[in-house]
């Protein structure tokens, strides 16, 4: 499958090859990586999230189209996925008595994410397996002012492109906006953002009972 049209898959082409071309990779493990995760640690079960996450946040700094950031990213999530990343685990203790939680760094975890996104990208620059479903299309922006706050402590997420993001194929096309309010400081907005409401909302027990809040409650319990 190619992309919907001849000036699509052109655009797509020619920002694969200078996205190739500017990304320096492999990534080996001295060297830094293009963008710091926001924790120190991440679980099994923020892999995909976090995932997600960079390679959205990376595509979109060398001004990737959205639905093309959407397919790479999940793609490049899926392939990650697929490996075996217990060989990457520490093993830390979460009390006393208690079955090890397994975890890996996060710089290492994002060292993978880069260097398996562009293996996707040199891949998808010699066949491009996209195709682009029909979908409204959302024009948006952003502007944020910190005020008289030290530093800016709230952020966004936006996901025009939610379908192909999550693999959503038999549902009507969808789209995600949202601001996290960080009052009082980032760490609540941090702690949130690997895992926000939409890598949630298709949660196993949600689509069976057709009640997708219950993959946000369980989310949203913590300390």
């Amino acid at each position: 499958m190619m992309a919907g049209s001849a000036a699509e898959e052109k655009t797509f082409r020619r920002f694969l090859e200078l996205f190739v071309r500017e990304m320096r990779m492999p990534l080996q493990e001295s060297d830094p990586v293009p963008m710091r995760p926001l924790s120190d640690l991440v679980s099994e079960d923020e892999v995909e999230g976090e995932c997600l996450d960079l390679c959205l946040q990376h595509l979109y700094k060398y001004n990737c189209p959205c639905s093309l950031a959407a397919a790479l990213a999940r793609a490049t999530a899926d392939s990650l996925l697929q490996s075996d990343l217990s060989i990457h685990n520490l093993n830390k203790t979460v009390e006393d008595g208690a079955d090890p939680l397994p975890q890996m760094e996060s710089v290492k975890m994002a060292r993978l994410v880069f260097n398996r996104l562009f293996e996707t990208c040199c891949l998808w620059q010699k066949e491009l397996p996209f195709h682009r479903r029909p979908q409204p299309y959302y024009e948006t922006s952003i502007h944020a002012i910190k005020n008289m706050r030290r530093k800016m402590e709230d952020k966004h997420i936006i996901i025009p492109d939610f379908n192909t993001l999550f693999n959503i194929q038999d549902q009507e096309e969808q789209a995600f906006f949202a601001v996290f309010d960080g009052h009082g400081g980032v760490d609540a907005v941090y702690f949130f953002l690997p895992n926000p409401p939409p890598f949630n909302l298709f949660h196993q027990e949600a689509p069976s009972a057709g009640k997708p809040q219950r993959g946000t409650c369980k989310t949203l319990q913590a300390d």
